[in-house]
């Protein structure tokens, strides 16, 4: 900073004035940097009685003009740090799928049907929940909210979880009937699961417990 002027004289009509003060570019990246600028009235002056007004005292800042190349660089920075971390993420997920343990699971009237999912892998830092939809076949069919519970349509597995149970309800309704089967399929994911390895269905057969032959 250089050429502030030391003593400012206003002549007889003046209203106001104006100084300058300039400043240098160093080429070095800095923070905003502020000086003050105070005013004060030599005694000469203040004999005709001349006094200061308010404010006497004013705040100058400079901004730094080498901050663009700092922000240019934290820019690319920003960017290859995203790109460090989709790719982690691709990785990671590529080895990762979930199938139901099992084609067929069986079950009997009034007991509940017990269904467990299976991560690949257990090395995974990050949350990610399964769709379910239920599906009765066109042969031998359960019948929804009759036979069987159609919930829950939503699980969630938690970092590094391998296996996960869940339970359908199957009522007893005291009718005598053939073996009944409905599906299970893996509708949908979230997260970054790769995809769904197997068949992603599952079947689950309904015996009764209530016999066929009438009352003699």
């Amino acid at each position: 900073m250089s050429g502030f002027p030391v003593t400012v004289t206003l002549f007889p009509g003046m209203g106001s004035v104006n100084i300058s003060v300039t400043t240098t570019n160093d080429g070095i990246i800095e923070c905003t940097e502020c000086f003050d600028v105070v005013l004060s009235v030599p005694a000469s002056t203040s004999e005709l009685g001349v006094k200061l007004g308010s404010p006497a005292t004013v705040k100058t800042c400079i901004l730094d003009a080498d901050g663009s190349k700092l922000s240019a660089c934290m820019h690319v920075c920003v960017f290859a740090y995203v790109c460090v971390l989709v790719i982690i993420c691709i990785v990671l997920c590529a080895g990762l799928s979930v199938s139901f343990d099992a084609g067929v699971y069986n079950t009997v009237e009034g007991t509940a049907a017990t269904i467990t999912l299976v991560a690949s892998t257990s090395s995974y830092a990050f949350p990610f929940d399964i769709r379910l939809m239920f599906m009765e076949q066109d042969v031998i069919t359960a019948t929804e909210s009759v036979d069987y519970i159609p919930h829950p349509t939503n699980v969630s597995f938690v970092a590094g979880q391998k296996n996960l149970s869940f339970e359908v309800d199957v009522p007893d309704d005291q009718v005598a009937e053939l073996l009944e089967f409905f599906e299970i399929e893996i509708s949908g994911y979230s997260s970054c699961v790769e995809r769904l390895v197997a068949d992603g269905r599952t079947f689950v057969g309904i015996q009764d417990n209530d016999s066929m032959c009438a009352p003699q």
